[in-house]
């Protein structure tokens, strides 16, 4: 018969630990976890991208009328549906502003050739809307700006 050490096989009290089941049980509960909570990190990561651009997109309307104001100068806006940006620049070329629309956003207008611009009263030349469709998980979400005529106000509706 083999003898252990007097130490060995025997738990004094002082001694303090885990065993490796207890640790190897405790690594899958975390990895089951974590495997459930991942996925839903992707999609808040989309919904504040979509947000992100939506508070861009409303600064640079805002730009684009003070622009038109205190520069007396007429600033259009333009929206290029195949290459998925819009742009803002002064009618006479300078470009003020160009921006991408996030991946998974889709635009649509009922804007005559996809533009509008601002006097330099900062009133729009023509009301109408943008409609903005994008995924927000397994759902979609809908955004429409719509524009008053003579005032070149807007006003946002989420759906």
């Amino acid at each position: 018969m083999i003898r252990l050490a007097p130490w060995m096989g025997q738990k004094r009290e002082d001694q303090w630990g885990f065993t490796l089941i207890e640790m190897l049980l405790v690594v899958a509960i975390l990895s089951i976890v974590l495997s459930l909570v991942l996925p839903l990190l992707g999609t808040t990561e989309n919904v504040l991208e979509h947000e992100q651009f939506f508070q861009q997109l409303e600064d640079d309307l805002f730009l684009a009328q003070q622009k038109a104001i205190t520069e007396s100068a007429v600033v259009e806006v333009m929206w290029n549906m195949s290459a998925k940006t819009y742009l803002i620049r002064y009618r006479h070329g300078d470009m003020i502003a160009q921006r991408s629309f996030p991946p998974g956003l889709s635009v649509s207008t009922n804007f005559d050739r996809h533009r509008f611009h601002y006097n330099r009263y900062g009133h729009i030349s023509q009301g109408g809307r943008l409609f903005f469709v994008y995924p927000v998980g397994e759902r979609t979400a809908m955004r429409e700006y719509i524009f008053q005529v003579g005032t070149g106000r807007f006003r946002v509706e989420k759906r």
